[in-house]
């Protein structure tokens, strides 16, 4: 086998692992199942950004759209990434949708 081939599999193996279908399925992103503890004294972004590592890929947002926002104090156990994402932006003006395999927050006008 060609060393240049020989290379690229090597490559693929490190840097594509095959526990990163999150990234890829969007479905399955929204349905994974995460238990966190969000304390009420915590900032949404900081929850933002913990789901981002419990997930394992990363989320676009604006930070300035977070900022004002405060976390809603829960324990999750084992709840789906979309149920935390629901319950979290409820009675704001947050939302989140789908867009090329990405999970992108924005601010829609109430």
């Amino acid at each position: 086998m060609p060393k240049n081939i020989i290379l690229l599999l090597c490559w693929m193996a490190t840097f594509c692992p095959a526990d990163l279908p999150y990234g890829y399925d969007q479905v399955t992103m929204l349905e994974k199942k995460i238990s966190i503890i969000v304390y009420p004294t915590e900032i949404l972004e900081s929850v933002i950004y913990r789901l981002q590592l419990s997930v394992g890929t990363t989320f676009e947002f604006n930070i300035r759209v977070l900022a004002p926002y405060q976390a809603k104090g829960s324990s999750y156990k084992e709840v789906s990434l979309k149920q935390i994402l629901d319950h979290q932006l409820a009675g704001t003006s947050l939302k989140y949708k789908l867009k090329k395999r990405k999970l992108v927050l924005y601010h829609s006008p109430l």
